[in-house]
């Protein structure tokens, strides 16, 4: 956030596209090499929804907000909570696409925060 608001978003949107398009092409290869069907190993998922779930916070928002959506993140990754479900689907991409889903549901709620604690 301290490069500028503008440049923050829009380093957040390239990482995430970055990392989603690295590890739609690469999962086969993880799952092979790291003998899962999701590796814990294999992190660019958690790079790609992490990113995405940054993108939604306000450049005007205070800084904690940056480590509430890294926790808000985790949960959501980590318990599954109404994205376990994209998991299911078995569609190429499937490691990173359940990371995403994760990242939206903490960065709205992170916006929500947001916009809830800083008005």
């Amino acid at each position: 956030m301290a490069l500028g608001g503008e440049i923050f978003w829009w380093l957040c949107i390239a990482v995430a596209i970055a990392a989603t398009a690295a590890g739609v092409a690469l999962e086969r290869w993880a799952q092979q090499h790291f003998f899962a069907e999701d590796p814990r190993e294999f992190v660019l998922d958690e790079v790609a929804g992490q990113a995405l779930a940054w993108a939604f916070i306000a450049p005007s928002a205070p800084w904690w907000m940056l480590i509430a959506g890294f926790l808000l993140f985790r949960i959501f990754d980590i318990w599954k909570l109404g994205v376990g479900w994209i998991e299911r689907l078995h569609v190429p991409g499937t490691i990173v696409w359940d990371d995403l889903l994760a990242g939206v549901c903490a960065g709205l709620l992170s916006a929500a925060f947001a916009f809830a604690l800083c008005q």
